[in-house]
Parts: structure tokens; C-alpha cells; sequence
């Protein structure tokens, strides 16, 4: 059953939580993705768990506006994000174009990173605990904003704030963390939520909202 919903978290598809808008797979959902699935045998999620993991290249609210719509601009970019996946797997023409592209030691100027934004909405759905009518369903989303461009600024935040969680906070920690082997949500998940949210250097907003036995519609959404 996970194998068949990674396949399937592959292709492009309009989301119900875009408002009809497409999503296409995010290039690093095939790594979170097994991460993920690892937290929730380390968690006991329970063992109907599955997940997916999507990405509105417009953004989100620039998505949920355009709707199905929104289907040109992403079959756009997946179409020429697969031209250059072939070009960069050509010898010598791919060695050239990262030459000028990225030459060594190259990366985003400061800039570009700080105007960045990274933003993660997450929504997770369960069967009520007695049968309602509708098919009713235990509903909950969470919606994270950081600042800062997410491959650089917040990818050095989480990392920084997690090894200071195991540093400054270890009789917070469940007792697992103490030889550091696992994943972020089993070692440090609670006390890394509560200090990306009292960070003071770059302020990250983390909002969430539960529906107990609610009507199987979406939420109204955090954004």
C-alpha cells in the first residue's frame, strides 16, 4: 500500500485543498517521504497510515486563485524541469552548463535568500471514532511559515534549532534522542516546534486548527 502511494504521489493532480488547483511531486518527496513513513512506525501512527506529499509551484494562495488553471503554468514547469534533467545527464554538456550556472563555490547571493518564503500546510484526516453520518472523518491542518528562502536560510534553521534542542533541552527529549539515531518528529519534534516558534533571529508563524467528527469538507483554510 505505501509503495502504490508513492508511485501515485508522482503524477500531477488537482487537490481539493487548492480549491481544484494542481499540485505536482515535490523533488525531495521521494526522501521526506520514507522519513516520514519511519516516524510513524517509531510513533506508531497505526498501521493504516499513509502519506502524501504535494507542491503548488504558484504558492499556495496564487493556486487556490486559479484553479484548474493553475494546470498550465505547472505542466509548464514539469515539462521543462524534465528537459533539464536530460540535459544534465548529458557528458560534457552537463559538466558546461553547471560550469556556468553553479561554477564551484558558487551559491544564491544573500539577497535572493532572504527574500525567499517557504510556507507548509499540512492536513491529516481519521476515522471518526464511531460511525457518523456523511462519513464523517476527524479532521486536523497545521500551517508553518518561515522566512526565508527554504533551501538555504530555513533548511540552516531547522538544522541549528535541532541540534540546540538536544543540546540545551535533553530532560525535555523523550528517552530515545539520547544516541541522536532517528527522525526529527521521534527525537525532537515537540521541543523543535516550540523553539522554531520562540525563534528571535527569524520568527516562524505555526498555526493549527483540529475538527473533531466534522462534515467531510475542507477546512476553512489557515492562509
Amino acid at each position: 500500500m505505501l509503495a502504490a502511494a508513492e508511485w501515485w504521489n508522482v503524477l500531477p493532480s488537482f487537490d481539493g485543498v487548492l480549491a481544484g488547483g494542481m499540485s505536482l511531486n515535490f523533488f525531495m518527496a521521494a526522501v521526506n517521504i520514507k522519513v516520514v513513513h519511519a516516524s510513524s512506525l517509531a510513533l506508531n501512527y497505526g498501521p493504516n497510515f499513509t502519506y502524501s506529499e504535494r507542491w503548488p509551484i504558484l504558492g499556495f494562495r496564487a493556486t487556490r486563485a486559479l484553479g484548474i488553471f493553475s494546470a498550465i503554468p505547472a505542466l509548464i514547469f514539469q515539462m521543462l524541469f524534465g528537459v533539464g534533467i536530460i540535459l544534465f545527464k548529458i557528458p560534457f554538456i552537463s559538466q558546461k552548463l553547471l560550469d556556468i550556472i553553479y561554477p564551484p563555490g558558487a551559491g544564491p547571493p544573500d539577497s535572493f535568500s532572504r527574500l525567499g518564503t517557504c510556507e507548509v500546510y499540512s492536513e491529516v484526516t481519521a476515522k471518526a471514532a464511531a460511525p457518523t453520518r456523511n462519513g464523517n472523518v476527524d479532521r486536523a491542518a497545521c500551517h508553518i511559515r518561515f522566512q526565508g528562502d527554504a533551501s538555504n536560510l530555513v533548511t540552516s534553521q531547522v538544522v541549528c534549532e535541532s541540534a540546540l534542542s538536544l543540546l540545551h533541552n535533553r530532560s525535555e527529549l523523550p528517552p530515545r534522542s539520547d544516541d541522536g539515531f532517528g527522525t526529527s518528529a521521534e527525537l525532537v519534534g515537540k521541543v523543535l516546534l516550540k523553539r522554531l516558534k520562540e525563534n528571535k533571529v527569524r520568527k516562524v508563524e505555526i498555526e493549527t486548527k483540529v475538527q473533531k467528527d466534522g462534515p467531510k469538507v475542507n477546512l476553512n483554510l489557515l492562509v
